[in-house]
């Protein structure tokens, strides 16, 4: 019982951050009803609901993403870091190459010149929301832009 209270108060904390739409709102009363008839396992349900709500306004309001190759992001970065994190660092991009290793949150590239030899790696991180992608590609695999 303490458990899906706390649960409430948190949600009810981390709703004001979002707007309000009528369709949180009748979700908020909704799991209020269902914790005052002790129907814990549908409050499961609907906090699920809830999250994939703020998911889905978060997807949204997410900046344009940049498309890049791990070659010319590798370039960049070589040639003005100062100026690379300007314009990469914690922004979105879809960064395409040859996929060398997987970790759990994170992929990194390998950058050849034309196949002829390695000259160095790009390593990207994801959030724990988006590292599920990782689950989808293989070592080896070539991740083309979008």
């Amino acid at each position: 019982m303490k458990k899906a209270l706390i649960i409430i108060i948190l949600i009810s904390l981390l709703i004001p951050v979002y707007s309000f739409s009528d369709e949180i709102e009748d979700m908020i009363n909704e799991l209020s009803e269902l914790y005052q008839d002790n129907r814990y396992e549908e409050m499961i349900d609907i906090i699920d609901q809830i999250k994939k709500y703020i998911s889905l306004k978060n997807q949204e309001n997410l900046p344009e993403t940049i498309n890049i190759s791990a070659m010319d992001l590798f370039n960049d970065y070589n040639d003005n870091e100062k100026k690379a994190n300007n314009n990469y660092l914690n922004k979105t991009l879809n960064v395409f190459g040859s996929i060398k290793e997987i970790g759990d949150d994170n992929i990194i590239f390998v950058v050849n010149n034309y196949g002829e030899f390695k000259i160095g790696w790009v390593t990207c991180y994801f959030s724990k929301l988006d590292s599920e992608i990782l689950a989808e590609l293989n070592k080896g695999d070539y991740n083309s832009p979008s």
